[in-house]
């Protein structure tokens, strides 16, 4: 892998622990990774593409990122919790964002998609590409954590493509969890609006399938064990929060589309009855 793709992720790493969490960090040993099994118990993942295509990773054992997240809070975090993970999100979204300024200023176009937290023993991680991963152990002073690199350039002419947000799928006899970030291509010469529409519709749908397949979990399987029933019913009403927000999204940019560009620049404001001057109405 050129370094031109792994110098701007280390320089990411080490410019967010110090600014959101006060660590000065350095990396540590490289090394080709073999296996899909997280080496952390907790990870953040984030899907991109553009100029180079592949994932970010970076895991933490629950230990290392329990103890980052009692300094940030001043209070004691023994286990990975809600603010954990956002922790997590925050810092995975930081490093790809001080890294894709890295690369846009070597001349590259990144574009990034969500990042997913996933937490749990011996979950996995699929690569969105077929190409190598590149570990990179960091120490915090009392422990370490890994991020994972995979990164392939695309071919010159393959046409640009659109990183969806990484899907969770529960293997359901391990309750191991795997992450994949999915490329899909877009046909060329589209407006950026209607691929960003037909993405979000997308989304939409994969969000309505994937809540309502809980439901139905939760309503065909009475026995099912209270670990996962409770699980399932937490996850349910972020599904709603998550369509709602795409719903009004996707409303919104089906609304600006009907405005043309001299409704932009000379907007007529409807008058209304209170607007009137009350010497009018006399």
């Amino acid at each position: 892998m050129d370094v031109k793709f792994i110098n701007p992720f280390v320089h990411g790493t080490v410019e967010a622990m110090k600014k959101i969490a006060a660590m000065d960090i350095q990396p540590g040993k490289m090394y080709l990774k073999e296996s899909n099994v997280a080496a952390g118990d907790v990870s953040g993942i984030i899907g991109i593409t553009g100029d180079a295509t592949g994932s970010l990773a970076i895991s933490f054992t629950e230990t290392c990122i329990c103890n980052i997240v009692s300094g940030l809070r001043g209070e004691l975090r023994t286990a990975a919790d809600r603010e954990v993970f956002a922790a997590v999100r925050e810092i995975t979204k930081m490093i790809l964002a001080i890294a894709v300024t890295d690369m846009e200023k070597a001349g590259l176009k990144i574009y990034a998609a969500l990042p997913t937290v996933v937490c749990g023993k011996n979950h996995t991680i699929e690569p969105p590409v077929d190409s190598p991963s590149i570990t990179i152990h960091f120490s915090t002073g009392k422990e370490t954590f890994v991020i994972d690199i995979c990164i392939k350039p695309p071919a010159t002419e393959a046409p640009q493509a659109v990183v969806e947000q990484a899907t969770q799928r529960q293997i359901p006899d391990h309750g191991i969890k795997t992450i994949v970030a999915e490329v899909r291509p877009v046909a060329e010469n589209v407006p950026a609006e209607e691929d960003r529409e037909a993405l979000l519709k997308k989304q939409l749908t994969e969000a309505i399938a994937a809540r309502d397949e809980l439901m139905k979990q939760l309503a065909e399987k009475p026995f099912m064990e209270i670990s996962q029933r409770t699980k399932f019913k937490k996850m349910i009403p972020a599904l709603d929060a998550k369509i709602k927000r795409l719903k009004m999204d996707i409303t919104a940019m089906e609304m600006m589309a009907k405005i043309t560009r001299d409704g932009l620049e000379n907007p007529i404001i409807a008058t209304h009855y209170q607007h009137h001057d009350n010497q009018k109405k006399r």
